[in-house]
């Protein structure tokens, strides 16, 4: 019975020992796996760290390059010879005033653009005349024109213009005497003019010719001026070359294809606007824009 109870003693204290030592393991085990756990998430902070200071740096270093593009209105053109037009706009962004100098600095000639509804009457005063009104009435599909210069006043051909303001056919008044009638058709393609075809009859004959344009794909001087498209159409400082002067209003051309062949070229501003415009390798006439949002 002694020896019994004698084992039983140490059974219970062997138990104890046991039971000790796991309680001593487990918290060994719980210390390393804290540590542990700090390790990893001292590691987690360090690379986010990192990649927030490189994510950091990216933007600061694209922020130094980023530039957001200027609306521009054409301010001014300057032609080779030193005569220059300056442009005024209302408060719709349409041209309202074309100043015309010449190469002394000295006023030649204004035209005063007066809008009414679907009507556009130009007034033109020179220096040492006054004045020519420019009348374009717009009816439906229609554009006429007319011309009077004191008590004269003269008619132009008929225009056509499509559902986008387009002018797609210009067609003048048959002149029953002479048997001789002129008619234009122009095509366009993404907002720009890209072929003239022009018909002469002429008594029992037809004479047909085209000419073609290609543009690039920078803005053009005019491409955030308000005017409406048939208007720009007429205006003679559209023209880029002489013999064209049907408008420009999104592109710039560099090909002309009639009789010969025409190169343009041309230097751009950060925008994309063209600051020069050269024909053959020779400087013909130079732009110049202010902000649009600067009024």
């Amino acid at each position: 019975m002694i020896k019994i109870k004698k084992l039983k003693k140490e059974k219970d204290k062997l138990n104890n020992c046991a039971e000790i030592k796991s309680v001593t393991n487990y918290g060994v085990k719980s210390r390393t796996e804290k540590k542990d756990r700090k390790s990893k998430n001292k590691m987690k902070l360090n690379c986010f760290i990192f990649f927030a200071i490189v994510i950091s740096s990216t933007l600061i270093s694209c922020g130094k390059d980023l530039y957001i593009s200027k609306t521009k209105l054409l301010e001014s053109i300057t032609e080779n010879d030193g005569r220059y037009s300056l442009f005024e706009y209302d408060n719709k962004n349409r041209i309202s005033k074309v100043n015309y100098y010449n190469n002394n600095g000295e006023i030649i000639k204004r035209d005063t653009h007066n809008y009414n509804g679907d009507t556009l009457v130009i007034s033109t005063m020179y220096s040492n005349y006054c004045c020519i009104e420019d009348e374009y009435i717009k009816n439906g599909n229609t554009i006429e024109r007319k011309k009077r210069d004191g008590p004269t006043t003269s008619h132009f051909p008929l225009y056509t213009i499509d559902n986008n303001g387009y002018i797609i056919k210009s067609s003048d008044y048959p002149d029953p005497d002479y048997d001789y009638h002129v008619e234009e058709i122009f095509h366009y393609q993404g907002g720009n003019l890209t072929k003239i075809t022009i018909i002469i009859t002429k008594y029992l004959e037809v004479l047909e010719y085209v000419i073609e344009l290609i543009y690039d794909n920078k803005k053009s001087p005019l491409s955030h001026c308000k005017t409406p498209k048939w208007v720009l159409f007429f205006y003679p400082y559209t023209s880029y070359v002489e013999g064209i002067s049907k408008g420009f209003k999104n592109n710039n051309i560099v090909f002309i294809y009639n009789e010969q062949i025409s190169e343009i070229e041309y230097d751009y501003d950060i925008d994309g606007y063209p600051t020069n415009q050269y024909v053959y390798g020779s400087l013909l006439r130079s732009f110049k824009y202010k902000d649009s949002n600067s009024f």
